[in-house]
């Protein structure tokens, strides 16, 4: 199944409002490109220039996960923002 960028923003904005610190930041940079940009290899560039290198990791892994599959590795990500 493919997930379009409007898919992938609603669903990290959504573990935005249930994160905290890092993760929280991710998630909003990931929601954000994948708003403002046609394809998920354009919010994958627009991550590019996020200017803190461990935040731009985060959301780009978050980005991959959430283009894949936004039910499961959502939960995971919610998961691995809880041990953070």
């Amino acid at each position: 199944m493919s997930f379009t960028n409007g898919d992938v923003a609603r669903h990290a904005y959504e573990l935005a409002e249930r994160s905290r610190g890092l993760p929280r930041m991710a998630a909003l940079c990931v929601s954000v490109a994948a708003a403002t940009t046609d394809t998920i290899c354009g919010a994958r560039a627009a991550l590019e220039i996020v200017p803190h290198s461990g935040l731009r990791q985060a959301a780009q892994a978050l980005l991959a996960e959430l283009a894949e599959e936004p039910a499961a590795d959502a939960a995971a990500f919610r998961s691995h923002s809880m041990a953070s």
